[in-house]
């Protein structure tokens, strides 16, 4: 029993070293799209900015979906990646993290991560969901009693996208 205890012990610690040391190398640029390595030949350059611009194309084109569908309003609003809202430690966006969260883990294999805009002053704001079916939700959300709540939700039929990563 003992040799399995520590058996188990090291095996732990020998994941949680390897989970730190591949950590490291991890970067994101500023729309939060992490990358594993830094490109070094010109032709990881040019493959790196050939994926950004496409995903940044795929991103625009959810939001003009997102904006000409439900009408939202986008003067004011803030993009908050999820770097921004899980590394904060002000209180209202460990509650904002937990709402993106509830989103998050209900979500099935081919959705698209969550873009979450507030407003700050308004204490306002809107959680943009495109499903793999194509389907568009948003949640909308208001910062009460310095917690971020959803208030409600719109559902409606959208384009099935899928990015072109090539």
């Amino acid at each position: 029993m003992n040799r399995k205890i520590v058996t188990v012990g090291i095996t732990g610690v020998l994941s949680l070293g390897l989970v730190f040391a591949s950590t490291s190398d991890i970067l994101a640029d500023s729309n939060g799209i992490s990358f594993f390595k830094t490109p070094q030949t010109e032709e990881q350059k040019q493959s790196a900015e050939k994926v950004n611009k496409n995903m940044n194309e795929f991103r625009n084109d959810v939001f003009s979906e997102f904006y000409s569908n439900f009408n939202l309003p986008k003067r004011n609003f803030t993009r908050k990646t999820m770097e921004n809202i899980y590394n904060n430690k002000d209180e209202k966006y460990k509650s904002l993290g937990l709402v993106v969260r509830s989103i998050m883990i209900k979500q099935t294999p081919g959705d698209i991560k969550p873009y979450v805009f507030i407003n700050e002053k308004s204490g306002k704001g809107y959680i943009l969901e495109k499903k793999s079916d194509g389907q568009n939700k948003v949640y909308f959300i208001e910062l009460k009693s310095q917690k971020w709540q959803i208030t409600e939700t719109k559902k409606g039929n959208g384009t099935k996208m899928e990015p072109d990563l090539k």
